[in-house]
């Protein structure tokens, strides 16, 4: 500070060895050598070119420690030496202040990036703490999203999510866009808002993402809110950078699904409120929109459900059509306990006392309580009394979910978080080109 404002430096003859204000890194290296040369611990300072004034004035500090280890900063040089400020931090990141460890990242002094030379010039700390913090952050907010367990893996999303979205995209693009294609006949990059229009919970966000990149690689989502986030009206959860055709082309099927998504999402956690002092697990069902399943059923355990079976090849579930073709619910079980793998729960929905009767003696191991009212629940629950797993379904609703809390089943499964839920209003706003 003080050589920027005039002080030299001297050696132990009272002779200026060295240009003061070269970068820090060459001034240091000369005291080092002055030192060696003169054979002393330290060179001299002499802040007296400044000015008493300013002196006084700029470096009260300065003059006052000085004071005090006994020397006059304005009728004598004081002694210096390099100190470890001038050089970079050690520990090595790369452009997003990545360490080689995988979850530490270093800014500022500390950090060595590679972008100073040897010196920690005045502004260094304005670089580190603007853009080196922002890299760091994006790098942390995309390795947070990558590790969170309800995102689509890279398999899935290439084998079962791709297709879809690209089936949906050719739906509604059969030949062209016609509408973009009269107003933006050339490429130009634009950025559209994505806002939230009503209170619920956000789903889907890598679906909406997903969508642009399938249409244009070059397109940049950058997002506000992540999956299960509780997001209100008037919320800006995002923004998409891109060609401004492939913002308009794809903007519907993004919507489509984030809405569909995110309404399952929020319809689910309401109806799991009702359950959150119980220890029952909500279940969804198969009935859902169809080639939409891999997207309604991961809305679910977003909103906080579980998934029930995927699909028929996923687990025995016998329906009433299938003890009618066996010819009973003790001719079902044991047909399905020969022809099942041993690994293989078998499930049965019940619709009387009578069959409950049945399955129980038959060895099944969950019981489905199918459209029973309250007291044949109760009933039906104190004869199984924990022999098999109890599954209370038919027409459950948040509006009568609430009346099962305290009877003593294990799941609840409800059709109605998938082929009832509304969506969830969202819209793709203020889009303007670059």
């Amino acid at each position: 500070s003080v050589r920027g404002e005039g002080a030299i430096l001297l050696d132990k003859n009272g002779n200026r060895f060295v240009n003061e204000l070269l970068p820090r890194d060459v001034v240091a290296e000369a005291i080092f050598k002055q030192m060696e040369k003169d054979q002393t611990d330290y060179v001299y300072e002499d802040l007296r070119p400044i000015g008493k004034e300013e002196i006084a004035s700029h470096f009260p500090h300065i003059v006052e420690h000085c004071k005090e280890k006994g020397y006059d900063v304005f009728k004598e040089p004081i002694p210096v030496v390099p100190a470890q400020h001038y050089f970079m931090g050690g520990i090595k990141v790369d452009y997003d202040s990545h360490t080689s460890m995988k979850h530490l990242y270093a800014i500022g002094e500390t950090a060595c990036n590679g972008v100073h030379g040897k010196n920690r010039l005045a502004s260094n700390s304005l670089l580190e703490s603007l853009v080196f913090a922002k890299r760091a952050a994006k790098r942390i907010e995309k390795s947070l999203k990558e590790r969170n367990h309800y995102m689509f893996d890279q398999t899935t999303l290439k084998l079962n999510v791709d297709p879809l979205i690209i089936s949906a995209l050719k739906e509604d693009i059969t030949s062209e866009d016609v509408s973009t294609n009269s107003v933006m006949p050339f490429s130009k990059t634009g950025v559209v808002d994505l806002i939230c229009k009503e209170d619920g919970i956000i789903c889907g966000l890598q679906i909406f993402e997903r969508t642009f990149e399938l249409l244009d690689e070059a397109c940049d989502v950058e997002f506000f809110a992540s999956d299960g986030d509780h997001v209100e009206k008037g919320q800006l959860l995002g923004r998409v950078k891109g060609d401004v055709r492939i913002l308009l082309s794809g903007e519907r099927v993004a919507l489509n699904y984030l809405q569909r998504m995110s309404g399952i999402a929020t319809y689910t956690a309401n109806v799991q409120e009702y359950l959150k002092d119980s220890s029952i697990r909500l279940l969804d069902t198969r009935k859902t929109t169809p080639n939409n399943r891999i997207f309604e059923k991961y809305a679910v355990r977003v909103g906080g459900g579980h998934n029930h079976r995927y699909n028929l090849s996923d687990g025995v579930l016998l329906k009433d059509n299938h003890i009618g073709a066996a010819g009973g619910v003790k001719e079902a079980i044991m047909l399905a306990k020969e022809y099942a793998p041993f690994v293989r729960k078998i499930e049965i929905e019940v619709e009387n006392m009578d069959m409950v009767k049945e399955a129980v003696e038959a060895g099944a191991d969950i019981i489905m309580l199918d459209n029973m009212d309250d007291d044949m629940l109760k009933e039906a629950i104190a004869y199984i009394d924990h022999r098999a797993e109890i599954e209370v379904s038919g027409n459950v609703t948040k509006e009568n979910i609430a009346r099962l809390t305290n009877l003593g089943v294990d799941y609840v499964s409800s059709g109605a978080l998938t082929h009832s839920a509304p969506i969830l209003d969202l819209s793709l706003k203020n889009l303007h080109v670059l």
